[in-house]
């Protein structure tokens, strides 16, 4: 089949520049998506540190419903920050819930299935990616997860 495309002697002299365009138009729009997912990531990270920041002393923590010591697990949370990508993903999710008078925080946080003591954070809810865990805030690392028994972190 001759593809009139592929005669050369026949190409449109408007063709190699729109392809140029268009070559550089998706690098664009692909650098830009990822600058957005950042910028998201980022902007949800920071509003959850500085909730985190404002709890009282007398905010209480439960981990799937179990009632814990809030001091480790708030902590830890405190130390929510950006990783790259490394080709894992997140194990079993755990649902956080802070409350504060009557403020509540719920995070789902989430195993690292390379890193042991790196843990997913999210909120839950919509999200840029439709991700069921919800929208990406950061990974931290701790321990304070490893035991899921109510008593952990007492």
């Amino acid at each position: 089949m001759n593809w009139p495309w592929m005669n050369l002697k026949e190409q449109p002299e408007w063709l190699p520049p729109a392809l140029v365009i268009w070559v550089i138009l998706m690098m664009f729009v692909g650098w830009g998506s990822l600058v957005f997912e950042e910028l998201t990531e980022r902007r949800a990270r920071e509003a959850i540190l500085s909730v985190l920041g404002d709890l009282s002393p007398n905010a209480s923590v439960t981990i799937n419903g179990d009632a814990r010591q809030q001091a480790p697990v708030l902590e830890a949370l405190r130390g929510l920050h950006h990783v790259e990508s490394h080709h894992s993903y997140p194990l079993e999710p755990l649902q956080v819930e802070i409350r504060d008078g009557n403020k509540t925080i719920e995070l789902v946080v989430a195993q690292d299935s390379e890193r042991p003591d790196e843990y997913w954070v999210f909120r839950p809810g919509a999200n840029y990616h439709n991700d069921p865990l919800g929208e990406s805030l950061g990974r931290i690392e701790t321990q304070v997860f490893h035991d899921k028994s109510p008593a952990a972190g007492r």
